[in-house]
Formats: structure tokens, sequence, C-alpha cells
């Protein structure tokens, strides 16, 4: 896609909970959704363990998805199609 899709990431405290909201700008949904999506909760474990809070809640803000087939599936049925014809 040749720029960064996350815009940012923005935290807040909730009592002894932090919480963290990432915005993506476009998000693949399955070829890199699910990555992106283990590594902001990760970030978000490691910074609250860093600062001796509980892990909060993640929420994701996608302003253009697009749902996505894996890229190994796509040259299957790319095969199949040149063979059919």
């Amino acid at each position: 896609m040749g720029f960064p899709c996350l815009s940012f990431c923005s935290f807040q405290l909730d009592g002894d909970a932090l919480h963290m909201i990432a915005h993506y700008r476009r998000q693949h949904l399955v070829e890199r959704g699910y990555g992106n999506y283990l590594g902001l909760a990760r970030l978000l474990r490691h910074v609250s363990e860093a600062v001796g809070l509980q892990v909060g809640q993640l929420m994701v803000v996608a302003g253009v998805v697009t749902v996505d087939a894996p890229k190994y599936r796509i040259a299957q049925l790319q095969t199949r199609t040149q063979l059919s014809a």
C-alpha cells in the first residue's frame, strides 16, 4: 500500500486499567488484520505492565476496510481459473 496505515494510538486511564484505541486509515482485514490486532494487544499489555496497570480494552477503528483473501488463496483461485479456461 506504500504508506503507513496506522494513524495513531490513544491510551485512556480508567481507574487501574489502561485502555487503548488504534485508528487505521485503511485495513486489509484478512491478510494483515489478525497480525496487526495481535501486535496492538501485545503493545497494550507491555505498556500496562510497564506502568503497573491492568490491561484494559483494545478498540480498533478503520476508515476503509478491505475484506481480502490470503495471498495463497488468491493464487489457488487464479490457477483454477486458468485451468478452466
